[in-house]
């Protein structure tokens, strides 16, 4: 998707993300009510996305998204691109850089988090909702480390159009 961007770790958690924002803002006539970013080894059910509160990172510097998982009004898209095209920079983590150019520019902003444990890493066998790594419970919106195609089918089979499914497999 990204021919010109070299396929690394460091890429990928630093400005990979801004990166596709940025083509999105520039290749196309297309705008969007939201532009989201989630991990590769994740699963989000995006019916259940709305139910968020209002979140403020305890950074003592700035407020940025945390997580594997976020969500950007169009406006806020083009603004961040805007922003990274005036100062390209390359040396922060990808949710922490959206937090940076925006706290740099004195932009207004606010972000949303999804709370656990609507929001966790996967473990099958862990019924304790609480920990931050669990089995998917009903109205599961975020769930992240499935780290195998296995794991992700058999999570991804868990869920229907409506969300979770009723009886959820085991």
């Amino acid at each position: 998707m990204l021919p010109a961007l070299e396929e690394t770790r460091h890429i990928a958690n630093t400005i990979k993300p801004i990166e596709f924002m940025k083509y999105l803002v520039n290749n196309g006539s297309t705008t969007w009510k939201f532009a989201s970013k989630a991990d590769d080894d994740s699963f989000v059910n995006l019916g259940k996305v709305a139910i968020a509160r209002v979140y403020t990172h305890p950074d003592p510097v700035y407020n940025y998204p945390q997580g594997g998982f976020y969500s950007f009004s169009w406006e806020l898209v083009c603004t961040l691109v805007e922003l990274y095209e005036e100062n390209p920079i390359q040396d922060e983590h990808e949710d922490v850089l959206n937090g940076r150019l925006l706290y740099e520019a004195h932009e207004d902003f606010e972000f949303t988090i999804l709370h656990h444990p609507l929001a966790f890493d996967y473990d099958e066998k862990n019924e304790d909702v609480s920990a931050w790594a669990h089995r998917v419970i009903s109205d599961a919106i975020y769930v992240h480390n499935l780290k195998e195609d296995e794991t992700y089918l058999k999570v991804a089979s868990m869920f229907d159009a409506n969300g979770t499914k009723a009886e959820i497999p085991a």
